[in-house]
């Protein structure tokens, strides 16, 4: 019984990975193809979150097209809610600057946390800046040290966590870490 769920188990995982080195592939040779912008777009309009975030990535920058923040937007998005970690940090970022959308802070938390919580580094910090200014959650310091701590833990510039613990004293930065703690085992890694 056990050898035939762990086959199973390979079975899927082996599958996942052949998809996702197809996906890569075929973003990839996009990429590298002169009119990488129709190929990008056919590839994201079959919902290939990979697609759309790199096209997301193409219309934010004006590569190989002109800037467009709205089309931006609306790929990150399209491929956010396909689950693509890059793909949340890119939408939280454009909702917490307001650029191709409303400024929402709320919702640049909503897909931060989303990153952080798959284990984003940068969206860990950036929740944790989120928390520290008060913007689009309640302040809180502790919770600004915690989400700081997590993402210099898997390789964060630590700058903003050294900004943050000159703010608390040790007894809050030790519930900080015992917080972080907790936290980690909610996260879970791709």
């Amino acid at each position: 019984m056990r050898k035939i769920i762990l086959l199973c188990v390979l079975l899927l995982l082996t599958t996942a990975c052949a998809k996702s080195t197809t996906t890569n592939k075929l973003v990839s040779s996009c990429q590298q193809n002169p009119s990488a912008t129709t190929c990008m777009r056919k590839l994201a309009l079959k919902n290939n979150s990979d697609a759309q975030n790199t096209l997301g990535r193409m219309y934010e920058t004006g590569k190989g097209m002109a800037k467009n923040f709205d089309k931006a937007a609306y790929w990150y998005l399209k491929s956010a809610r396909l689950g693509n970690l890059k793909a949340e940090s890119n939408i939280a970022f454009m909702y917490a600057n307001g650029r191709g959308v409303d400024m929402d802070l709320q919702k640049a938390v909503f897909w931060w946390s989303k990153a952080a919580k798959k284990g984003v580094p940068s969206a860990q910090n950036n929740l944790g800046v989120m928390y520290a200014e008060g913007q689009g959650v309640s302040q809180s310091l502790i919770m600004a040290y915690a989400w700081a701590y997590i993402a210099v833990s898997n390789g964060y510039s630590d700058e903003f966590l050294k900004s943050i613990s000159r703010s608390l004293s040790p007894h809050s930065i030790t519930r900080a870490k015992a917080i972080a703690d907790k936290l980690r085992n909610t996260i879970h890694a791709p």
